[in-house]
């Protein structure tokens, strides 16, 4: 059989060929944008966005006060508490499994 190798290389070339032309014309169905770029829910955003501002003026100094009188557990005490949850989840799975 002569020409079996080329054959087999020309088939993969137009493979190729083909598989990159389809991803091109899929690719170029994510450029195209909407006809209306405008956001319908524009009003309903900015008087949410506006009512989330005002209540964050409110409860921003509460929750910083809050963490300052009882701030987050870090270090030995934090790294303690969670290894004894972890030991009695471990055995309680065990418990658990027995039945």
């Amino acid at each position: 059989m002569k020409g079996g190798k080329a054959m087999k290389t020309q088939l993969s070339t137009r493979i190729s060929c083909l598989a990159c032309a389809a991803a091109l014309v899929a690719l170029g169905g994510c450029a195209t944008t909407a006809n209306n770029p405008k956001d319908p829910f524009e009003g309903f955003n900015r008087a949410m966005f506006a009512v989330n501002e005002g209540i964050d003026v409110v409860v921003k100094p509460i929750a910083q006060g809050y963490d300052v009188a009882a701030p987050l557990r870090r270090g030995g005490a934090a790294a303690a508490e969670s290894g004894h949850r972890q030991l009695l989840r471990q055995h309680l799975g065990r418990l658990d499994s027995r039945q």
